[in-house]
C-alpha cells in the first residue's frame, strides 16, 4: 500500500469505527426512551384513555424511526467494511487481511450485533403495540 492507499485506509477505518459508535449511542438513547416511556404510560395513563392511545402511537413511531436508523446505520457499516476489504486486496502479498480475509467471514458469521439491535427493536415493537391494541379496545 502507497502512503495515499494507507491515508484512505485510516479515514475509512475512522468512519466505520464513527458509525459503529454512533449506533450504540443512539441504542442506549432510544432504549432508554422507550423503556421510560412504557413504564410511564403504563403507570400514569389509565386504561382506556384517549392520551393512552396516543402516546402508544407514539411510541410506534418511534419504534419505526429507531428500526430505520438502525438499518441505515448498518447500510453505511457494510460499506465502509467494502471499502476496507478492497483497500486490502491492493496488497496482492498481505498476508493479514482484516476485513477480507476467511477469519472476519467466519467472525460475522451468525447472530451479530445488528440482529441483537433488531430483535431488542421487536420487543418494544411488541410491548407497544400489544398497548395499543389493549387500549384501543377499552375505548
Amino acid at each position: 500500500m502507497n502512503d495515499e492507499q494507507r491515508a484512505m485506509y485510516t479515514a475509512a477505518i475512522s468512519l466505520r469505527n464513527t458509525e459503529v459508535t454512533l449506533r450504540w449511542t443512539r441504542t442506549q438513547l432510544f432504549f432508554l426512551i422507550h423503556s421510560a416511556g412504557l413504564s410511564f404510560v403504563v403507570t400514569q395513563f389509565k386504561e382506556g384513555s384517549a392520551v393512552r392511545f396516543g402516546s402508544c402511537l407514539l411510541g410506534l413511531v418511534l419504534v419505526y424511526l429507531w428500526w430505520r436508523l438502525t438499518m441505515r446505520i448498518q447500510h453505511w457499516v457494510i460499506y465502509w467494511n467494502s471499502k476496507l476489504a478492497a483497500l486490502e486486496r491492493l496488497e496482492p502479498i498481505q498476508e493479514i487481511r482484516i476485513f477480507g480475509g476467511r477469519e472476519y467471514i467466519h467472525a460475522t458469521g451468525g447472530i451479530g450485533t445488528h440482529d441483537i439491535i433488531l430483535g431488542l427493536i421487536s420487543v418494544f415493537l411488541v410491548a407497544w403495540l400489544s398497548l395499543a391494541i389493549t387500549a384501543l379496545a377499552a375505548l
